[in-house]
């Protein structure tokens, strides 16, 4: 078992952007990453045999680049066979609050911000993230940015850079964004500078200009039951050929909206994507598509609940995002893993067994096997583990042990 978690191993061709010291304490902040979910970096420093001094200079003074590790890092999960960068995959764009009021002073790098999740003001930066959804229904963390008020001139500039940055690094042939993105600027920047479709959340209150017609009327008037294509589990319109009025001054471009009313669900899925006609095949994929980006939102909380995001203690620019990039590293390393047991059916049981019993999980993912890990670093769980298998009559050869 421990060979299949021996990430040490997986990681030595990172090896070429640290000199040798530096490379053995980065070998032990991955693998505490890795195995501890609530950690110090007295833990980390335990676990690789150094100091906390040690730890602390890996992460705010010692030589090496974030950037060139996270291309090392899309390097390694790219040439797995299920997350090969294709025109065919799209890429989720959203954004979260960090929250930093209550561990350290940060000086000028936070400022207070509204976070969705505790519904109110607080003190802290922004963090943009990016996620690859594959043909194959694999998904992986493209890259992440530190919006800080004092670096950036607005919060508009930041993800014009980002989304361009987004775009350099993946095939995928269109962005997905949430209604909070309405933004015609960025979304024509998407278009015409970066010539990628986008796929946009609207509020039903919107008004849109149809084809050849000079006025304007809500989406809401659309919704009328004669004109709704009747589905299995709901109804949905499809309005082609229209202009959004907000963002005539911008973007002049038809698009097709699209309003998805599911079955017992009070309000309506409204979407836009930069298409003028589009069939009711395609309207339901555009849909499903949208739906399929929520997995962004479950990459933030497992990065924040099981890889310290909101808890580090490292206090420079420099250091945060170094920090920032282990722990998307390690993120992926669980991610290809979780491809690489699915595909050998005697391990795929063993952990689906585990997972059941001990986290009542009945699939396999990437935080359980976080959570797997975090259970065989401990002897007497071990143990445990190992008396639930004999109970359940299944034995592990010893190429896993």
């Amino acid at each position: 078992m421990k060979k299949v978690f021996n990430f040490k191993q997986q990681i030595k061709h990172f090896s070429q952007m640290f000199d040798k010291r530096t490379y053995k304490t980065f070998q032990g902040v991955v693998d505490g990453i890795a195995k501890l979910r609530n950690w110090t970096q007295a833990d980390l420093a335990c676990l690789s045999d150094k100091t906390v001094r040690q730890i602390q200079y890996f992460f705010d003074k010692a030589k090496w680049s974030f950037q060139q590790l996270n291309e090392f890092r899309l390097r390694f999960v790219r040439n797995k066979a299920d997350f090969r960068d294709r025109k065919s995959d799209f890429v989720a764009l959203d954004g979260s609050t960090m929250k930093k009021d209550s561990d350290a002073s940060f000086g000028n790098l936070v400022g207070y911000m509204y976070s969705n999740k505790d519904k109110k003001t607080v003190n802290g930066f922004h963090l943009y993230g990016a996620s690859v959804q594959t043909k194959t229904g694999r998904k992986y963390i493209l890259d992440f940015m530190l919006f800080f008020k004092e670096k950036w001139l607005s919060e508009f500039d930041a993800w014009i850079s980002f989304a361009t940055k987004v775009a350099a690094k993946s095939k995928a042939w269109i962005l997905v964004l949430d209604r909070g993105f309405r933004s015609k600027y960025l979304l024509a920047h998407i278009y015409h500078k970066l010539r990628r479709m986008f796929l946009v959340r609207l509020c039903a209150t919107q008004h849109v200009i149809c084809n050849g017609q000079k006025k304007s009327k809500s989406i809401k008037s659309f919704l009328a039951n004669k004109d709704a294509i009747q589905l299995e589990k709901g109804k949905i319109w499809i309005i082609e050929n229209i202009v959004i009025k907000a963002w005539k001054e911008v973007f002049k471009e038809p698009v097709t909206v699209i309003i998805y009313h599911a079955n017992g669900f009070k309000n309506p899925l409204t979407i836009c994507i930069s298409q003028a006609q589009m069939t009711l095949e395609e309207a339901i994929f555009f849909v499903n598509m949208y739906f399929r980006r929520w997995k962004i939102e479950q990459l933030f909380k497992e990065l924040k609940s099981y890889f310290r995001f909101e808890k580090f203690k490292v206090l420079s620019h420099e250091a945060i995002k170094k920090y920032l990039y282990i722990a998307i590293l390690v993120h992926t390393l669980f991610t290809t893993k979780e491809s690489e047991i699915e595909r050998i059916p005697i391990l795929k049981k063993v952990f689906l067994c585990i997972l059941k019993a001990k986290r009542n999980i009945k699939e396999i993912t990437a935080i359980g096997l976080k959570l797997v890990l975090e259970m065989l670093s401990f002897d007497t769980s071990l143990k445990s583990i190992m008396q639930l298998l004999q109970k359940k009559n299944l034995t592990l050869s010893y190429e896993f042990l």
